[in-house]
Order: structure tokens, then C-alpha cells, then sequence
């Protein structure tokens, strides 16, 4: 193996690691888009600020915080913060 193929892999791990980082970053950036796209609908049926969960209303320092909550805090507490964007949970 000469040095130029050494270079050669060690440039093509670089340029993996940096695909994957930027399908890691695409990935959470759609999934952010997605939550506020249906925060937006629900904006528009009337139902921004109410917890999925509870029908209870989400306090305004957490919409303020985080725009496309869905659940109030007790709610998302329960629900857990592994499936924040879990839609079964709704309206139990």
C-alpha cells in the first residue's frame, strides 16, 4: 500500500463521517420542520396551545420555549421524552 492509497482512505472516511454527520443534521432538521408545520395547522383548526394528550392549554413560557409543543409539561413528562413527537398519545 503506497501513501497516496493511505491518503486516499483517509480522505474517503473523512468524506463518510461527513455524510453521515450532515444525513444526521437533515434528518432532525426535517423532523423539526415537520413539528412546526403541524404546529401551524393546528394554529389554523383552532387547536395551537392545547395538549393532545389532556385538552388542558400548554403554558405560554413553554410555547414561548419550544413553538410547536403539543403536549403541557405534566403530559410530555408522562409521555417521556424518548417520543417527543409521538403521535399515538393523542388526545387519550
Amino acid at each position: 500500500m503506497s501513501a497516496g492509497d493511505r491518503v486516499s482512505e483517509e480522505d474517503q472516511a473523512q468524506h463518510s463521517l461527513q455524510e453521515a454527520v450532515s444525513l444526521r443534521l437533515n434528518g432532525f432538521e426535517y423532523l423539526q420542520l415537520r413539528q412546526i408545520q403541524q404546529a401551524l395547522d393546528r394554529l389554523q383548526l383552532g387547536e395551537y396551545g392545547i395538549c393532545l394528550s389532556c385538552d388542558g392549554p400548554i403554558a405560554s413560557k413553554r410555547l414561548q420555549a419550544l413553538p410547536w409543543a403539543k403536549y403541557c409539561v405534566n403530559c410530555q413528562e408522562r409521555i417521556g421524552e424518548k417520543h417527543p413527537d409521538d403521535d399515538h398519545e393523542q388526545k387519550s
